[in-house]
């Protein structure tokens, strides 16, 4: 064996190089010839055969087959509509259908396709989940950057190719147009190629170029190509975008993000920004306008300087046309585009990526939803990593979102979902952001990532989080630190203060004699109606069961029982039913006192670094993260929704006590629906109303039941009129 270029050739005598020559010159040169060329922009002396897309199926279409599928926008949909035609029709069997994300329905995954094709996905997307999931489709985890191997390796070997390409220039040259991704690699190890020839394709450089001598079997389809047009971020998604943008990207950085909101609502924010570039496996529209303003440059790039660079997209007409025919866009392979050491040759490297879930140390679940698979690896790790490893040292890797689901959980979590992998691990995690703030946890210990992820968590669920994490990591907000070594901007020692107290100690003095109290205000009257909803039918519709339940369950609560000797003289072991209410509201006032006393500690400690340059506006957004976004504001919510609830409760109790007397039950119906006031037990003049209209006092109550040791007394004396206090 002798070794040309980097392919192992087999060695040839000249006795038998001349009838080896002699009879491939009877062979019709076919591109089969060509299988291991690495250049398909190598003209070959044949042309393709135009076909309809059933014809060309019906010629090499067979049973056990493995058929590669380009994706994203490019995706051939004719084409695979009619090789499910053709497999159904001629009761083929076992043909593997190999593809990354493809778009519009896949009809080859149907249920009654079951037997005929098996769709492998090496990223996987919404048309293929059920049938992953059910069991009739497959997915491989892998990185973006090395599903090329697989075809180059010989692991996946395509008999056919189908693909989607721009019409041949004046030269026979075709453009792979919006996706390039592992396309070439498909297609120097396939047999066959089918190539779906659409003007609505653009053309684009870079690794795209194909000669359209490579293609055996071509067919005109001027089908749209798909279009995700942009359906406005929600103010959660524009919040992110806005913090990424005035906090994490500089000018001159590298960008790398996907499509979709959070990507959209970032590259809104960066039209003041300078000299940016793209380097990055697929972007969206959002680009366009930056490069309109002359905010992206590409001019600091260490490679392809003054290009962006990409591997596949999924937009709409403006993007498509953008792209067409643009020196300034390449195109290029996706082992090349995700290759690390790549990224990490970029100046102040960015990475936006998002995901679906993440827990309390920093682990990323971006493929699957527990044991169910959702998507797959993608390039995150690839650029999260390169971002990283930015050889400037300015590298920024961020995931990036929204706060809870539409359904209101949390995407912060205690712990991954049983069974969800891990795609991007804690080591690999810098920025985490949410539309409730950004959290570093780049060198921060298991507990101080907490503490930064439950900041920026939903304030819904953050009670919750400080549990779990109490019970996981035995973290509590009170004495652990957001930082661990020095503080961010601060570059002279700290102030020293040893006048001032490091905390604060609050009296908490219980045994005190009734106070003075001063007539309330109105606003204050008004305020307290309001909160409380009386002189409203919501009145008693104040929920709190569920946080008297999370306090009632937090660690040191305990229920107040009788003591061991009288248990046999009383009827109840405890007294949990009736001072349950009291209890709550008891533990979450010293909770709160805690999250004070915490907050204050951490402004004294913040305030006594002079490199902080305490400023009006800088004391009033710590007071605000402290207090108002902290714990200590969460608490205090529930206290009020505590005391609130549980007087509701009190107020219908003693309503119903009243009602009890009432002798028709229609009538009691309809009383129960007067709402209280801040006053009364039931709205006066709609009460009085009432009665008069029923026939008065008399009519509508049943008599007052004297006690039992009076009895005697109480039949000595007249009858009285029953007397209501409203």
């Amino acid at each position: 064996m002798s070794v040309m270029g980097k392919f192992v050739v087999p060695y040839v005598s000249a006795r038998n190089f001349a009838k080896i020559g002699a009879a491939l010159q009877t062979v019709k040169p076919n591109r089969t010839y060509f299988t291991y060329t690495q250049e398909l922009s190598q003209p070959l002396d044949r042309k393709p055969e135009f076909l309809t897309a059933k014809e060309a199926f019906e010629k090499c279409l067979k049973s056990g087959q493995t058929v590669y599928s380009q994706g994203a926008a490019a995706t051939p949909v004719p084409l695979l509509n009619a090789m499910t035609e053709v497999g159904k029709a001629g009761s083929l069997r076992d043909i593997k259908v190999v593809h990354m994300h493809t778009e519009k329905d896949a009809a080859y995954v149907a249920p009654e396709c079951k037997d005929i094709f098996r769709s492998v996905s090496l990223f996987m997307a919404a048309n293929v989940r059920k049938s992953v999931a059910e069991g009739r489709s497959d997915a491989i985890p892998i990185f973006l950057q090395d599903i090329p191997k697989l075809f180059h390796r010989k692991i996946i070997q395509p008999d056919i190719a189908v693909i989607q390409v721009s019409p041949p220039d004046q030269h026979g040259y075709c453009s792979l147009g919006t996706s390039v991704d592992c396309v070439r690699a498909a297609l120097v190890n396939s047999k066959i190629i089918i190539a779906q020839i659409n003007v609505n394709m653009p053309r684009t450089f870079g690794d795209a170029i194909i000669h359209v001598s490579h293609v055996d079997y071509a067919v005109e389809d001027n089908t749209p190509l798909p279009d995700h047009g942009g359906k406005g971020g929600s103010p959660e998604e524009t919040k992110i975008g806005q913090l990424i943008g005035d906090n994490l990207v500089e000018d001159g950085a590298t960008l790398q993000m996907g499509i979709g909101n959070i990507p959209d609502a970032v590259l809104s924010a960066l039209k003041n920004h300078k000299d940016l570039g793209i380097h990055s496996e697929m972007f969206s529209v959002g680009v366009i306008d930056l490069v309109k303003r002359g905010c992206v440059t590409n001019n600091k790039k260490k490679t392809h300087k003054g290009r962006i660079v990409g591997s596949f997209l999924v937009g709409n007409k403006e993007l498509y046309d953008f792209v067409d025919n643009n020196p300034f866009i390449e195109m290029l392979e996706i082992d090349y585009v995700n290759n690390t050491h790549i990224i990490s040759q970029q100046p102040t490297m960015t990475a936006i990526n998002s995901c679906i879930e993440v827990d309390l140390t920093g682990q990323v679940c971006a493929d699957s939803i527990g044991t169910r698979m959702f998507s797959g690896f993608g390039g995150q790790v690839d650029f999260i990593r390169g971002a990283a490893e930015s050889l400037d040292g300015r590298g920024k890797p961020i995931i990036a979102i929204v706060s809870n689901t539409k359904r209101g959980e949390s995407k912060i979590v205690p712990t991954l979902k049983i069974g969800a992998g891990v795609v991007t691990t804690r080591a690999h995690v810098h920025y985490v952001v949410t539309e409730q703030g950004i959290a570093n946890l780049f060198g921060k210990t298991l507990r101080q990532r907490a503490y930064e992820l439950i900041k920026i968590a939903h304030p819904d669920h953050r009670e919750s989080l400080e549990k779990a994490a109490f019970e996981r990591l035995k973290y509590i907000s009170a004495n652990v630190s957001g930082e661990l070594y020095s503080r961010e901007n601060c570059t002279q020692e700290p102030v020293q203060t040893s006048e001032l107290p490091v905390s604060f100690n609050f009296s908490l003095n219980t045994v005190l004699k009734e106070p003075t109290i001063q007539k309330s205000s109105q606003a204050r009257v008004k305020l307290i109606n309001s909160i409380q909803h009386f002189d409203t039918e919501d009145w008693n519709n104040v929920r709190y069961a569920e946080v008297q339940k999370q306090y009632c369950s937090a660690p040191g609560f305990t229920y107040l029982k009788t003591n061991e000797e009288i248990k046999s003289y009383d009827k109840y072991s405890s007294l949990a039913l009736i001072e349950r209410g009291f209890a709550a509201i008891t533990h979450a006032l010293i909770m709160q006192n805690e999250a004070a006393q915490s907050a204050f500690t951490a402004l004294i400690e913040w305030a006594s670094f002079s490199g902080n340059n305490i400023t009006a506006k800088s004391l009033h957004e710590k007071v605000n993260e402290l207090f108002i976004k902290g714990n200590f504001q969460k608490i205090s919510s529930d206290i009020l929704q505590l005391a609130c609830g549980y007087r509701a409760e009190l107020v219908q109790q003693r309503r119903d006590n009243i009602l009890r007397s009432v002798k028709d039950s229609f009538l009691k119906s309809s009383l129960r629906k007067i709402p209280p006031t801040s006053e009364n037990l039931f709205n006066k003049e709609s009460f009085s109303t009432a009665i008069e209209k029923s026939g008065g006092m008399s009519k509508v109550f049943w008599p007052l039941r004297a006690p039992t040791q009076n009895k005697a007394a109480a039949q000595a004396q007249p009858h009285q009129q029953t007397q209501v206090r409203t």
